[in-house]
């Protein structure tokens, strides 16, 4: 196995990032966008607008997305299996879960 990659398949359930080539990219630019910040992330970047600039919009959209996310790429997910994946998502994309006391 290649390590982080678990986390990068949770990224991409977490982010609803296809796993096309411009997917991919997006997703790049959305963890940008989240926090994220590594030569690797920055190549995937570079080279992903290069190839496709015509996805340069999606791209930042993407970004912009990822801002307006909770930082979510540094978090270790495998303490995370034991919790509601849709509890993590809503927490993620900021939104209100109801809470019974």
């Amino acid at each position: 196995m290649i390590p982080k990659m678990e986390n990068h398949d949770v990224h991409h359930l977490l982010t609803d990032c296809g796993i096309k080539f411009e997917e991919e990219v997006a997703m790049q630019f959305l963890l940008l966008g989240n926090g994220k910040m590594n030569a690797r992330l920055l190549a995937a970047i570079f080279l992903g607008s290069l190839i496709l600039p015509e996805y340069f919009k999606i791209y930042i959209q993407s970004y912009k997305k990822g801002k307006s996310m909770k930082p979510f790429y540094h978090w270790d997910f495998e303490k995370l299996l034991s919790h509601n994946f849709e509890n993590i998502r809503d927490f993620v994309y900021q939104k209100q879960t109801p809470v019974f006391y």
